[in-house]
């Protein structure tokens, strides 16, 4: 997606676009389980609803869910999927668009502007883009993504009870990754990414007799068209596997300029909420990945939902001030 900017001038200045601007009542960045379940409240409400962003881009995607209360094991496009279904039975609007740019153009009112250049009014607008993993840029890695590849130990580790796997990664992530995996798996390989380890990190790890620990890095994610099979590092060497868990870090997709007021937290990754989604910015709120750990789809949907009733709230608020200062006319 691309880089967000925030121009935060309040001077009264209209925008210079020729397009004429669509008006919503809530505006939705992010397509993933926090903004479809936030839509769902707004919508629900009869609040006009545009959400932004590609389904096909979240994470969950190419994902299954076993860890929701009370539901089956999930396809996550599935999911996604009929969650749009529902959405847009109830009026909302999707434009298959990502946002370019956000700014407040008076007290009440926020304009969008999408990646082909339509703008948008709306009164509320939600952070529900999730965050930006890592990854390694080699060859297989995008085709097995979701075929054995995975960024999400927690979410994936239990399809691979009794398999080989490697976590590639040396930080902290990568660590509780092999924690994770190493009491349900048959082998887990640790291939850090850096060329010094501190393995004062990974003393305990080390004593995991199903654990070993390599210094390289993968050249290639190998498989046979359906799944992976395996990895060559740049030594050369060929590791058979069942799974590769890319344990990077993550990085939030909001590139910081000298004109966003939103606060973030220490690590500059992740936007800063209360318990009701609210950001510092009135008007703005904050749900699922983009908010902080954990990465979980359990998290952004009871985001999305909190996120989801509280803009509802504030719109009527909204709505209400705009309809007593125009009978003050």
């Amino acid at each position: 997606m691309t880089p967000l900017e925030f121009g935060f001038s309040l001077g009264g200045s209209s925008s210079s676009e020729s397009k004429e601007a669509k008006k919503f009542d809530v505006g939705i960045i992010g397509t993933g389980p926090a903004g479809l379940q936030a839509a769902i409240y707004t919508t629900r409400r009869s609040l006009k609803t545009v959400i932004f962003g590609k389904v096909e881009n979240s994470d969950l995607y190419i994902s299954k869910l076993e860890n929701l209360f009370g539901a089956k094991t999930w396809n996550g496009a599935e999911l996604l999927l009929e969650g749009r279904q529902k959405i847009e039975g109830w009026g909302g609007v999707f434009t298959n668009t990502d946002i370019v740019k956000v700014r407040p153009i008076d007290e009440y009112t926020f304009e969008l502007k999408d990646e082909k250049h339509n703008i948008y009014h709306v009164h509320t607008v939600l952070f529900a883009t999730g965050i930006k993993h890592d990854r390694l840029g080699v060859p297989g890695e995008k085709e097995y993504l979701g075929k054995g590849v995975s960024t999400c130990v927690e979410c994936d580790a239990h399809f691979f009870k009794g398999k080989t796997v490697a976590v590639v990664g040396a930080k902290s992530a990568a660590i509780e990754g092999v924690e994770i995996l190493h009491p349900i798996t048959n082998k887990v390989y640790l291939i850090t990414q850096e060329k010094e380890v501190d393995f004062e990190e990974l003393k305990y790890i080390k004593e995991y007799n199903n654990v070993e620990i390599i210094n390289d890095k993968v050249k290639e994610i190998l498989g046979d068209g359906k799944r992976v099979t395996g990895v060559i590092l740049e030594n050369g060497k060929k590791i058979d596997l069942d799974g590769v868990f890319i344990e990077l870090g993550a990085k939030g997709i909001i590139e910081l300029t000298t004109d966003i007021l939103l606060e973030l937290d220490e690590d500059m990754k992740h936007i800063v909420v209360n318990r009701k989604m609210e950001t510092n910015v009135k008007g703005v709120y904050a749900a699922g990945d983009i908010t902080g750990l954990p990465y979980q789809a359990a998290k952004a949907i009871g985001e999305g939902a909190v996120a989801g009733i509280e803009m509802g709230n504030y719109v009527i608020k909204v709505k209400r001030i705009l309809k007593a200062k125009e009978g003050k006319k």
